[in-house]
């Protein structure tokens, strides 16, 4: 596990160099995935908004989830990712499940 304020930073790293990101939202009765990037973090990083192509946006608020950090290895695959991934973060908390994966440098979206 990791601090919130931690895993902000490196979400306002991927935001500030417009990488290219997966999104993964999972909750009782639904699941969604998205290919997306972070156009930006409010200052205190407790809402996020994703644009997927524009005029294609939504957001999540992060109050009261714990999150984490994973480095991937970069052979990875999966159907529900999509593509090979360079690291992720998850927030979480009681039926709520954010995971954002930065994508390798050469995945198209």
């Amino acid at each position: 596990m990791i601090k919130i304020d931690e895993a902000l930073l490196v979400l306002r790293g991927w935001s500030e160099s417009k990488s290219r990101l997966r999104v993964i939202f999972k909750s009782p009765g639904v699941t969604v995935g998205a290919f997306c990037t972070l156009p930006s973090i409010d200052d205190e990083g407790r809402f996020l908004y994703f644009e997927c192509g524009t005029g294609n946006i939504f957001g999540f608020l992060l109050s009261d989830c714990i999150c984490d950090f994973s480095d991937a290895n970069p052979d990875s695959t999966g159907l529900q990712i999509g593509g090979k991934i360079e690291s992720g973060i998850v927030f979480g908390r009681r039926g709520f499940e954010l995971s954002i994966f930065l994508l390798a440098s050469n995945v198209d979206i």
